[in-house]
């Protein structure tokens, strides 16, 4: 189990070592990682998505979850297997574990928390974000140097203390405010200002909603759209994908997000910082099945 933990989601692509007179360039090892991991993934007509530590994800089966911080401990199920130059696999391990986080190799934590829990994919991550130059050995094979690692993985469930600060935050404005929600078991506040009578949404529809979001308390709008827009429920944050199928057509929701819930410990603008809690105002005007 000690060597399956330290293996934990790695799936490797070997490259050769970037070593000029003996001195080892990390830069040009990353940059050889880089156009390695592109090439296995264009080979394998794999559409990834890179993060900006230079690590790539692919979710093959998403889940409505929450998405994982650094303090958290995950519990995931894993293939780990060695990409070899002709881009075969060669099966290293599989292991179901609970570790925290913040404990594993970089390139996990510079994508998982991107990842909603319950969620299946894969990852693929370069030698210098993973184990480095040197060779790893477990289950009595050798994981050489410079090896560009990957996971095919399910991330089951992650546990920790920053929803529940995010919540005590929540509803502490909520008080202050005098407003009282409905409590989802998720964590997420709600308000139903108008009960709608028409279709519910499904998780795989489309609907059309005018909408505006905030970060909670700072009263810093970040999106507005007034204009009917037409959305896939599935491509839309957590907190969106869980409540939305709890309406019905006409409703006119207010929802009060802890960050797990909507853009995690990633910034997808300026507008909205890592970590934020949000607040959005929905009208949802038509579901499109």
């Amino acid at each position: 189990m000690k060597s399956s933990l330290k293996l934990f989601g790695l799936l490797s692509l070997i490259s050769f070592s970037c070593i000029n007179d003996n001195v080892f360039n990390p830069k040009a090892q990353f940059k050889s990682d880089t156009i390695a991991i592109h090439a296995f993934l264009k080979t394998n007509n794999i559409s990834a998505t890179k993060v900006v530590g230079g690590a790539w994800y692919i979710i093959d089966s998403l889940a409505v979850g929450i998405y994982p911080v650094l303090s958290d401990s995950i519990k995931v199920a894993y293939t780990a297997q060695i990409i070899n130059h002709d881009f075969s696999l060669t099966k290293i391990t599989s292991d179901t574990v609970t570790v925290l986080l913040s404990s594993v190799m970089a390139g996990w934590q510079n994508t998982v928390p991107l990842i909603t829990t319950g969620s299946k994919g894969r990852l693929f991550i370069p030698s210098g974000l993973a184990y480095g130059q040197l060779p790893y050995t477990v289950n009595n094979m050798t994981i050489p140097g410079n090896s560009n690692l990957a996971y095919d993985f399910h991330l089951i469930n992650s546990k920790g203390t920053h929803l529940y600060a995010d919540t005590t935050v929540i509803g502490s404005y909520l008080s202050q405010e005098g407003i009282l929600p409905i409590v989802d078991r998720s964590g997420i506040r709600y308000t139903i200002d108008t009960v709608g009578t028409g279709s519910i949404p499904s998780a795989t529809d489309s609907i059309i909603a005018t909408f505006k979001g905030n970060i909670l308390k700072a009263d810093s709008l970040f999106v507005k759209d007034t204009i009917a827009t037409k959305l896939s429920l599935k491509n839309q944050i957590p907190a969106w994908r869980i409540i939305l199928p709890k309406l019905k057509e006409g409703s006119y929701v207010k929802m009060y997000v802890p960050s797990g819930y909507g853009y995690g410990s990633s910034s997808p603008s300026a507008k909205i910082p890592a970590n934020s809690n949000l607040e959005y105002r929905i009208k949802l005007i038509k579901v499109i099945h």
